[in-house]
């Protein structure tokens, strides 16, 4: 089974990230931030597409799942602990496609970027995110099959540092005044942001070789 002969709609978090998936005819890429990824997901199901993917990246809550790497998860949770089920031929498909180790840990979808993982609900989860479990309500709703592939970015042994979550705006996006007072306040800071900068170019490299394989021969 391949995807050549189908419509594949993709939401992913981050202009950043939707630049580096494939352009092909048949592929819909759409860039959806936290809640914003419900509505752009009902904008994808008008284009009568034939599978929706959350593709991007995610924070590891597991010691065992570091920064690089891979999550297709067999379900995805809301903050409350509903779960839905995804596509076992999609997401078999894409494990296929890829040729790295991946974890079928799945995936929790909060409404804010967070450290603390404690009071989450769900089970057997590996990784959070913002934006899947929207999109996937949408595509139970209209059944349309779902699956997610999700590369780690910040982990259980380097989270993204508060000062820089509390700098971030609505879109995901660090605000640069902000981080830098909240920076020069401890010059320590900057040997963090030089680490997790770090950390996210190796993601990134990973996330585009993901989408290479995943996506070139739909």
């Amino acid at each position: 089974m391949g995807c050549e002969s189908l419509k594949v709609g993709i939401i992913v978090g981050l202009e950043r990230e939707k630049r580096l998936v494939p352009k092909k005819s048949n592929i819909f890429v759409e860039k959806g931030y936290g809640q914003k990824a419900y509505f752009v997901a009902k904008k994808l199901i008008s284009k009568k597409i034939d599978v929706l993917i959350s593709f991007g990246l995610a924070k590891s809550i597991s010691k065992k799942i570091e920064n690089t790497q891979i999550l297709i998860p067999k379900m995805t949770f809301d903050e409350e602990g509903k779960g839905l089920y995804t596509s076992k031929k999609y997401s078999s498909y894409f494990k296929k496609r890829i040729p790295f180790k991946i974890w079928d840990k799945n995936i929790i979808t909060v409404s804010k970027v967070l450290n603390n993982k404690k009071n989450l609900k769900g089970k057997d989860i590996g990784g959070i995110d913002m934006e899947s479990h929207l999109i996937h309500r949408v595509a139970k709703e209209n059944k349309i099959k779902f699956t997610c592939i999700r590369i780690i970015f910040d982990d259980e042994q380097n989270p993204i540092p508060n000062f820089l979550i509390e700098s971030l705006d609505e879109n995901g996006d660090p605000r640069f005044i902000k981080l830098t007072r909240k920076t020069l306040e401890k010059p320590i800071r900057i040997k963090q942001l030089f680490e997790l900068g770090f950390q996210y170019y190796k993601s990134k490299k990973i996330l585009k070789r993901v989408a290479k394989k995943a996506f070139s021969n739909c």
